[in-house]
């Protein structure tokens, strides 16, 4: 059977890590979801998922050999519907430390910057934390995300003040991104297809409420 493009969701696969978790996850919502590889893969998809598994450099270097760079900045900046988790938000950034000789999509024009390990502090950051945004009571990610703790498993994120931030986490005594949203794009960096029932809720605003 033909796929309609308007009910397919792609999950972007760097040739690395494990996407098995995020795919069964999203398969508890839709059918209609496939493994990004190529250039033909994304063009099958109206909704894409850049997962949260493997490092800055062999996620860029993948988009890269795969011509898809352009193809992802397009859909994004034109109000495509995107998903980004913990490294699928961060390669949105201009750069980042862990890969000091990777340009990143450059959606976000900041840097990725290493952990601080502060006072001792464990790194990368692993567990549960709660997501701080400031008073949005229309806006439906902080219906969801009020009050309530996500997954997390990172050692870059981007460091940010609490002022300049549209949802944050505290580590230690430095506040980092918790969520980026522009247009159509919803990036976060904790994993909510680790984050049990709060998680679930993500996915079905992106899937079912974008």
């Amino acid at each position: 059977m033909k796929q309609n493009k308007k009910n397919t969701v792609g999950i972007i696969h760097y040739d690395s890590g494990n996407v098995g978790n995020l795919l069964k996850t999203v398969k508890k919502f839709t059918k209609n979801v496939i493994l990004v590889k190529n250039n033909k893969d994304f063009d099958k998809c109206n909704k894409i998922i850049l997962p949260g598994v493997g490092s800055f450099g062999i996620a860029i270097n993948f988009l890269k050999k795969k011509g898809l760079i352009k193809k992802l900045k397009n859909h994004i900046l034109s109000g495509g519907d995107t998903l980004g988790i913990c490294l699928g938000m961060q390669i949105l950034y201009k750069s980042s430390q862990e890969s000091k000789n990777y340009k990143g999509i450059g959606i976000i024009k900041k840097v990725i910057k290493r952990i601080d390990n502060e006072n001792n502090l464990s790194v990368p950051h692993v567990g549960w934390n709660k997501v701080i945004l400031k008073n949005k009571s229309n806006d439906e990610f902080y219906k969801i995300t009020k009050g309530k703790k996500f997954y997390y498993s990172h050692s870059f994120a981007d460091k940010t003040l609490k002022k300049n931030s549209y949802a944050y986490f505290k580590y230690g005594k430095s506040c980092y991104n918790s969520a980026v949203k522009f247009k159509n794009l919803l990036a976060v960096q904790f994993h909510p297809e680790l984050s049990g029932k709060v998680g679930l809720k993500i996915f079905n605003l992106f899937l079912n409420k974008f």
